[in-house]
């Protein structure tokens, strides 16, 4: 159906923000651009084969398992992919591009990605209780390890274990079909580093909050009548009155809480004073006082500077209440720079063909049996 009208110029995969999934569903979508038999993962680790019954033993053995693509790929040879990815693609998601990177079928466009290769199991113990347990690694068909964390033993702080970054040093380079060097541990690094835009503090806050798509609700709650009509008019819904009326309602009700003081919304400053008071410091109320006016005419600045960026994800949210999200991100695709980047990228021939084909005379044998299948596959027979 993605061909019906002819081969497509250019296939771009968006898997920024994609936090992964099912691994049969990345599994899934690899395949649809690598050719039947061709290896998209592996794993390698331990696998439970015996529940608890009688204490808290757990036992596992050594499996390491190979996934290889089951069909021909949908999308033709001749089709240049870009892939987009940032900090946010992790697991299932970096899967895929791990893969088409490995065999050189597509150009990784963005920022390193996250860096989540464990794979990880729930088990019960005897009190009903459960425990997750990471039972192997991820690795791509290059066979580098795309976790970006180790879990060591600190025999100098009590024994015990510590998360850490892998260091420099403790990466290890490897090959992709056609001879690119690639590096582990660490996510996967872009062929094309294409910085995304800075989300600001403000932003941040109010995204961790979901204060857009409570405010959504609400919005959707007072349009019961032209709600729906709004939504799919060509106009923007987030006028600045719409605007206005959400910058008061975020210091409202997001002023209910208290996850600390580095949340400016969360009422820490309430509970900093009581503290205060109670413990016979009242006298250092007025410096407070001082720091929550400053917050506050931070966040105001933020509001203004920040308005064109709030605005957008509260249209975001406000129209996803109506439309499929995806219908939504088309009307904003001339704002993503990554995305016109990428697309720039890929319109021009000689520069994607270098980045994929470095030293032309290597052949790719993955690129061959995914034009002959690609071809057998969608000939239709006589």
């Amino acid at each position: 159906a993605l061909e019906q009208k002819g081969p497509l110029g250019t296939f771009v995969l968006d898997l920024r923000g994609n936090t992964g999934g099912l691994l049969s569903s990345a599994i899934e979508v690899a395949n649809f651009f690598l050719p039947k038999g061709t290896t998209l993962l592996s794993t390698k680790g331990n696998s439970i084969v015996r529940q608890p019954v009688n204490g808290n033993t757990v036992e596992t053995e050594e499996r390491d398992e190979v996934y290889v693509a089951q069909r021909p790929p949908l999308i033709s040879p001749n089709t240049k992919v870009v892939v987009l990815v940032n900090g946010e693609t992790a697991s299932a998601a970096e899967i895929v591009a791990g893969a088409i990177q490995d065999h050189d079928r597509g150009v990784v466009v963005g920022e390193r990605t996250y860096g989540k290769g464990l794979v990880q199991m729930f088990t019960k113990l005897d009190d009903e209780s459960q425990i997750k347990l990471t039972v192997a690694k991820y690795y791509t068909p290059s066979g580098r390890c795309i976790q970006n964390k180790v879990y060591r033993t600190d025999k100098e702080v009590n024994g015990r274990a510590s998360e850490q970054v892998i260091s420099q040093s403790e990466k290890k380079t490897f090959k992709t079909d056609r001879g690119r060097t690639v590096s582990d541990a660490g996510g996967i690094e872009p062929d094309l580093v294409v910085p995304g835009r800075k989300v600001g503090n403000l932003e941040q806050q109010l995204l961790g909050k979901n204060a857009f798509m409570l405010y959504a609700g609400q919005w959707e709650a007072n349009h019961a009548n032209d709600g729906l009509k709004l939504a799919k008019a060509k106009e923007r819904v987030v006028t600045d009155a719409v605007y206005e009326d959400f910058m008061a309602w975020a210091k409202t009700n997001l002023a209910r809480g208290d996850k600390g003081d580095k949340e400016p919304f969360s009422g820490a400053f309430d509970s900093m004073e009581k503290t205060l008071k109670e413990s016979g410091y009242g006298g250092a109320v007025d410096q407070l006082t001082a720091l929550r006016m400053r917050m506050t005419e931070i966040i105001d600045s933020e509001f203004k500077s920040d308005k064109d960026q709030l605005k957008k994800q509260l249209e975001l949210a406000i129209r996803s209440r109506y439309v499929p999200r995806g219908e939504v991100l088309a009307a904003f695709l001339d704002e993503d720079q990554q995305l016109q980047q990428a697309t720039r990228f890929s319109m021009e021939e000689s520069r994607y063909a270098k980045s994929l084909f470095p030293e032309p005379g290597i052949p790719s044998p993955v690129l061959s049996s995914a034009a002959q299948e690609f071809q057998s596959y969608h000939t239709p027979s006589k």
